[in-house]
C-alpha cells in the first residue's frame, strides 16, 4: 500500500479524499456525503483510476472524465468534487545494465548538487529503471549505489542484445498497425525463445535487489503481458512480489525468460515504451531519465511522452545520455564490462543537467504560459 500520511489542506474547504494514496489521480471533496455505495458517514471516497483505465463507476450520477485530469460536477446532496494533481514523479526508463549504471551515476551526481530525485511522490520504473527505482524507493544510500556500479561486477550469466533480437523487434514494431497485437507477437516469440531457466534468472535478481519486498514509498513497475500484449503495472497493492515484478519488467524478449506471475507470463515493460512516461500524467513536476530515448513504430518515444505531459500542464525535463555517456555505454547495453564507465559518465553529466532539473524539481506553482 502507499505510504500513509496526514491529509494536506489545499484551501479553506478542499481536502484530499485519499491522502494516503499519492497516485495517478487524486480527488478532493467538499460538502455532505450522498447516499450510495461509496458514501461513508460524512466522507465520500472516490475510487482512484489508474491511467489509462476506463472511468470508475462512482454512483450518484457522477461522471468522471478519466484520465486527463478533468472531473465533472456532482449531482447529489450538494457534493462537489475537484481533481488535485500529484506533486512530483520520477520516471526511470530501460537501458540494460549500462542503463542502470548511467541512471545511478546521474541521480547520485544530482543529489551531490542538492537535487534529491529520490524524494519523488512516485517512482515509475521500466526494465533497468525498475531496478534503480527499487533501490531509490527502498532508501538505499546513493553514494553506496554509485560505488557498487564502479566495483567489479559479481559473476552472472553473460547476455547480449544481439542484432537478431534488435532486428526482430524493429521488424515487428515497424510493420504492425496495432501496437497491442505487435506486443503480443513479440510476447509469443519470447515465450518460444531458448533462454536460461526462469528460476535461475530470479536468483540473479533476488541477489541484486534490496531485501524486504516492496518499499513504503510509492513505486510503480511496468511489464507487458506476453500473451495479450497489454501493459501491466505492479505496485505494493498487488499480489506480485517486488523481485517478480522487477524480473518481469527486465525480461528482455529473446534474452531473458518471461516471468510467471499468477496465470500470466510477462515480458519487459520496454516492449510498450522504453520509459512509459505517460504513466506520470497528473503530476505537476516530472523528471524522465531515459538511457534509451528512441521509439520504434508504435512505441512512443520518451520525447513525445514528455511533450504530451508538458502540454497537459506539467513541468517536465527529459534527461538522455550525452555524447560522452553514449560512448561509455557502448553498443551492447548488457555489457557488464561497461558498467563503471557508464556510471562515471552519468555522474559527470549531472553538472550540465542540474540547472534544467532544478528548474522543474524545485519549482513552485504552475508552468509559465508560453
Amino acid at each position: 500500500m502507499s505510504q500513509h500520511r496526514a491529509p494536506r489542506r489545499f484551501d479553506e474547504h478542499w481536502w484530499l479524499s485519499r491522502a494516503s494514496a499519492p497516485d495517478w489521480l487524486r480527488f478532493a471533496y467538499y460538502g455532505s456525503a450522498c447516499a450510495g455505495p461509496r458514501a461513508r458517514a460524512d466522507t465520500a471516497w472516490l475510487t482512484l483510476c489508474d491511467y489509462p483505465a476506463a472511468p470508475p463507476a462512482v454512483g450518484c450520477g457522477w461522471a468522471v472524465a478519466c484520465c486527463r485530469c478533468h472531473v465533472s460536477s456532482g449531482q447529489c446532496g450538494g457534493l462537489v468534487y475537484k481533481e488535485v494533481m500529484g506533486r512530483s514523479a520520477l520516471v526511470l526508463g530501460g537501458g540494460g545494465v549500462t542503463g542502470i549504471a548511467w541512471e545511478t551515476g546521474l541521480i547520485a551526481g544530482l543529489a551531490g548538487l542538492g537535487i534529491d530525485l529520490a524524494a519523488a511522490d512516485v517512482i515509475i520504473g521500466t526494465s533497468a529503471g525498475s531496478v534503480v527505482g527499487a533501490d531509490l524507493a527502498s532508501g538505499q544510500q546513493l553514494e553506496a549505489l554509485y560505488q557498487a556500479q564502479l566495483a567489479p561486477p559479481a559473476p552472472e550469466p553473460a547476455a547480449r542484445m544481439g542484432w537478431g533480437v534488435i532486428g526482430r523487434l524493429l521488424w515487428v514494431m515497424g510493420t504492425s498497425r496495432d501496437p497491442v497485437r505487435a506486443r503480443a507477437r513479440i510476447g509469443r516469440w519470447a515465450l518460444a525463445a531458448r533462454t536460461m531457466p526462469e528460476a535461475d534468472r530470479r536468483k540473479v535478481l533476488e541477489a541484486r535487489l534490496p531485501a524486504g519486498g516492496w518499499p513504503a514509498k510509492t513505486l510503480k513497475v511496468t511489464a507487458v503481458d506476453a500473451r495479450a500484449g497489454e501493459l501491466v503495472v505492479f505496485d505494493s497493492a498487488g499480489e506480485a512480489g517486488l523481485v517478480d515484478a522487477v524480473g518481469a519488467s527486465c525480461a528482455v524478449p529473446g534474452v531473458w525468460p518471461p516471468v510467471t506471475i499468477g496465470d500470466r507470463r510477462l515480458v519487459d515493460g520496454g516492449v510498450r515504451s522504453v520509459a512509459n512516461a505517460d504513466l506520470a500524467a497528473g503530476y505537476e513536476r516530472v523528471v524522465i531519465v531515459a538511457p534509451v530515448a528512441q521509439g520504434i513504430g508504435h512505441m512512443t518515444s520518451p520525447r513525445r511522452q514528455a511533450a504530451a505531459l508538458a502540454a497537459a500542464g506539467a513541468r517536465v525535463v527529459l534527461l538522455r545520455p550525452d555524447r560522452a555517456a553514449i560512448r561509455a555505454i557502448g553498443p551492447n547495453v548488457l555489457d557488464l564490462s561497461r558498467r563503471a564507465a557508464a556510471a562515471t559518465a552519468g555522474r559527470a553529466q549531472a553538472r550540465a543537467a542540474a540547472a534544467a532539473v532544478r528548474a522543474v524539481w524545485q519549482a513552485d506553482g504552475p508552468p509559465a504560459a508560453t
